[in-house]
């Protein structure tokens, strides 16, 4: 016999039916997971600042996405500055100065201009960048960092034509002076030996062709 009642109260009263949700530790567990966002790789991505502009690039960039310097030249430009800096009393006294007198835009050219002169700049960016995070956002460091961002751009493209134009020179100087001797050296041949004749022409021929390379080149 199937018991229908106990002690007065149908059996199905008791029963837990299949769709009866009841709170357990699985049930809070599967619930804390299932209600967790879900967050996607790509806006986690780390970032960095670049040291010359401010700019926040990724972690994979190789070179600034705004200003377009190599980070790993930066890096050794910022090494060889430090121990610049090290050995460069004015480029300190200079900046103790902009600190004692901040108002002062005197005081910004002046240390700006000694970086400059000392290819420090980089340093001084990176001093206006503690600053900034010292004493919070301020009118007189965002000018000053966009005047250091201007010169170290200019002094960036600036700088390598002109090795480059210089080393050229250096290298035409040497074959042009060595043909100049030998043509001279063929022609004096030809004016004292009376079977080389021919030489004068061939002489004046190659001085000829040197000085037409020569002005094809430069």
């Amino acid at each position: 016999l199937k018991q229908k009642e106990l002690i007065g109260f149908p059996v199905s009263w008791i029963q837990v039916s299949s769709s009866d949700t009841r709170v357990s530790p699985s049930n809070i567990k599967q619930t804390a997971q299932t209600s967790e966002p879900k967050v996607s790789e790509g806006s986690l991505e780390e970032t960095f600042e670049c040291q010359q502009c401010g700019f926040k690039n990724s972690l994979k960039n190789t070179e600034c996405t705004k200003c377009g310097v190599v980070f790993e030249k930066l890096h050794a430009k910022i090494r060889d500055e430090k121990e610049g800096v090290q050995s460069s009393k004015s480029v300190r006294d200079l900046w103790q100065k902009v600190l004692d007198d901040f108002e002062n835009n005197e005081r910004h050219e002046d240390f700006l201009k000694e970086c400059r002169k000392l290819n420090l700049l980089s340093f001084a960016s990176q001093r206006y960048s503690q600053l900034e995070e010292a004493i919070g956002s301020d009118p007189i460091i965002e000018q000053t960092r966009s005047k250091i961002q201007t010169l170290a751009e200019t002094s960036f493209k600036k700088e390598p034509p002109k090795k480059k134009r210089k080393n050229r020179r250096r290298r035409l100087i040497r074959p042009f002076y060595i043909s100049l001797f030998v043509s001279a050296v063929i022609i004096t041949i030809g004016f004292f030996i009376p079977e080389g004749r021919n030489l004068i022409g061939v002489g004046a021929a190659l001085a000829f062709l040197t000085f037409a390379a020569r002005v094809t080149r430069l």
